[in-house]
């Protein structure tokens, strides 16, 4: 998702419809992996979800900040301690990328959740998501379209 000036959604787009089977993944990588390791959307001020694990294998010199955003304090790495689904805690408008990864699934309500985290991208800001399960069509033909 891609955040426009007025603070609402102007795109949502698949990095590859076809996730495992696009000749340009490895067949034995997961998806998460294969498309941030091929995009330039992993920059500036970054939060991940747990730990920093995206961010540093795929962001390099285009991170300026890595913030790490876990629920319970105690983890070394977290910067931000928060419930995503209620959002206090995390500034407005901060974030050049969100990378949440098979994350969004374990949460009782989703709406909130995604509220919170338009709320927290910056205009022009992507969030990275994956959830599991198969989410887009393989099928290329009428079925597929």
């Amino acid at each position: 998702m891609t955040d426009g000036s007025d603070g609402g959604a102007t795109r949502a787009t698949a990095l590859s419809r076809t996730a495992r089977c696009d000749q340009r993944y490895a067949p034995d990588a997961k998806p998460a992996e294969s498309a941030a390791a091929s995009s330039p959307l992993i920059r500036g001020r970054v939060l991940e979800i747990g730990d920093r694990d995206y961010t540093e294998r795929f962001g390099g010199s285009r991170v300026s900040q890595s913030d790490v955003l876990n629920i319970n304090p105690g983890k070394a790495v977290t910067t931000l301690v928060a419930d995503l689904a209620v959002g206090d805690g995390i500034p407005s408008d901060a974030f050049d990328c969100v990378i949440l990864t098979q994350t969004l699934h374990l949460l009782y309500d989703v709406r909130p959740a995604i509220a919170t985290l338009r709320r927290i991208l910056k205009p022009g800001g992507t969030l990275l998501l994956t959830v599991p399960g198969t989410i887009s069509q393989v099928a290329t033909d009428e079925w597929g379209a």
